[in-house]
């Protein structure tokens, strides 16, 4: 088959099937209070409490966790990183108090089904340090005292396929000063980049396919908060966008002193019709929304892949991770993605854009001698390059073209091998577990998966990235279609579970 408009997707070995702790959208069942726990690389595991209300009088939806490492919101779910959860019980002390002052925390998320109307947020709030139990019975705190108790709050992401805001609030101060594009009625919300950088299909961030954010907390000379910097970056893509936010606001000493006492980690996804403030066209009609459909919202959305990491330098970024080659010490994983700024400011980078086909790719670290790596897999971005028992060695890679998808292997990793009835068993078996959980789509051309083999024009003969030969491989029915002139459909790929040959 030929293949060349859209890539395929990267698969992960870190996949789980979806809890079945009760339907999304209603009350929490005790049992729901403690849905597991989610790994912090730098830090460790968390775990994961869900709230019990909404808001007061209004039972929160599900939040789950997958394989230990993806954290699932459904529809007015929210959910608190702890360090400990009893099932019904709640207890500021338990609370994580993540100091990030200083620090940058990375992550991916899906904002996919997510349109006009909804807002899939991460934030963090001084709810270690509320001793008053709130409206909600849990300690929940926030700026605009949702549940009657009012606290410090940094809001990373409140964001949908069409609008982000990162927003820093002072306990007393609910509307904040904040950055990155969408909202806006007779007023305009922030602009520091475009529709047409982010949203569905986007040049730089494609909202219908994950994407990887940098939050970082640099300080200046005397150690206090400077700014809150945010960069979002894409797998394959040639540009980023990025912001920094609150230079000069009046709130900074009061963030400083949150953020080094450890502030909570709060998850959730929640809908209105209401929501123009955030993504909205604005005065200038350069949001995306004209009007919310809080009714179309998808059931859920994701985040995953977190570590936390030291700003390199006084009070400056590091290169993002968009940028950094793979390490086995870090969580995620983009390879061939143009620079970007050092320090992150307002403003957009673009670059020449190559369009490639999406790719599922696992990545094995320090493979033994038969080893394999992720391969394309269907609809996933840049996810994690990070080792898991559980996943057998695969990991999620990112969307790339055949070459590309091999660079993002290294040099840690390659594309899987599966050379054995046993090996190839496992590769499928995570295959269809990754479907089943939603990680890897059905749907031609995303759920397609480059293997490491290739045609050897030379020695005429189908091998193995490792210079091995193939045997016994189980082509699909016509396949493989380029004999007589393979030289033009050189790589292999898996697609529903056979083998196919693919020109790109």
């Amino acid at each position: 088959m030929t293949l060349g408009f859209w890539p395929f997707a990267i698969l992960s070995g870190v996949v789980a099937a979806a809890l079945d702790s009760g339907a999304p959208g209603g009350g929490l069942a005790a049992t729901t209070t403690c849905p597991g726990a989610v790994n912090i690389s730098g830090y460790g595991r968390a775990a994961v409490t869900n709230a019990f209300w909404n808001v007061p009088n209004d039972g929160a939806g599900l939040v789950d966790v997958i394989g230990g490492r993806v954290l699932r919101a459904h529809m007015k779910g929210r959910s608190y990183l702890s360090e400990s959860c009893e099932d019904g019980k709640y207890s500021n002390e338990r609370y994580l108090a993540l100091r990030l002052l200083g620090k940058r925390l990375r992550y991916t998320t899906d904002v996919s089904g997510a349109g006009c109307g909804c807002n899939a947020a991460l934030y963090l709030v001084s709810m270690r340090q509320n001793t008053k139990q709130s409206d909600c019975d849990d300690y929940y705190c926030d700026a605009n005292s949702v549940c009657g108790e009012r606290c410090a709050e940094i809001d990373l992401q409140e964001a949908n396929e069409h609008a982000w805001h990162s927003t820093l609030h002072a306990a007393a101060d609910g509307g904040g000063v904040g950055g990155g594009l969408g909202g806006g009625d007779s007023w305009n919300g922030p602009r520091d980049w475009s529709v047409e950088e982010y949203s569905p299909g986007g040049r730089c961030i494609d909202t219908s396919m994950p994407f990887e954010v940098e939050v970082s907390f640099p300080t200046d000379a005397s150690g206090a908060l400077r700014s809150m910097d945010v960069v979002l970056s894409q797998f394959n893509k040639s540009c980023h966008v990025s912001s920094s936010v609150g230079a000069g606001y009046g709130g900074l000493a009061e963030l400083t002193k949150a953020l080094g006492a450890g502030m909570t980690p709060v998850f959730s996804y929640w809908s209105s019709n209401n929501m123009l403030w955030m993504d909205g066209k604005g005065a200038d009609q350069k949001g995306g929304c004209k009007v919310d459909h809080q009714e179309a919202c998808g059931d859920a959305v994701r985040f995953y892949d977190f570590a936390l990491e030291s700003i390199d330098g006084a009070g400056s970024a590091a290169p993002p991770a968009s940028q950094q080659q793979l390490s086995t010490g870090s969580s995620s994983l983009v390879a061939s993605v143009p620079p970007a700024a050092t320090t992150p400011q307002a403003t957009t980078s673009t670059a020449a854009t190559t369009t490639q086909a999406p790719i599922t790719t696992t990545s094995e670290l320090a493979p033994p001698t038969n080893a394999a790596a992720a391969v394309p897999s269907a609809g996933r971005p840049a996810d994690a390059a990070q080792q898991s028992s559980a996943s057998g060695g695969y990991e999620f890679v990112g969307y790339a073209g055949p070459e590309d998808a091999r660079k993002a292997c290294q040099p840690a990793g390659r594309l899987a091998m599966p050379k054995t009835a046993e090996e190839q068993e496992r590769f499928m078996a995570l295959v269809h577990e990754a479907k089943a959980d939603g990680r890897m789509s059905d749907e031609w051309p995303h759920s397609v998966v480059w293997v490491g083999g290739h045609w050897h024009a030379e020695e005429e003969q189908w091998q193995w990235d490792d210079g091995t030969p193939i045997l016994g491989m189980g082509w699909a029915k016509g396949q493989p279609s380029g004999q007589g002139h393979q030289e033009k459909e050189p790589w292999l790929c898996v697609a529903d579970d056979q083998v196919h040959d693919a020109g790109w």
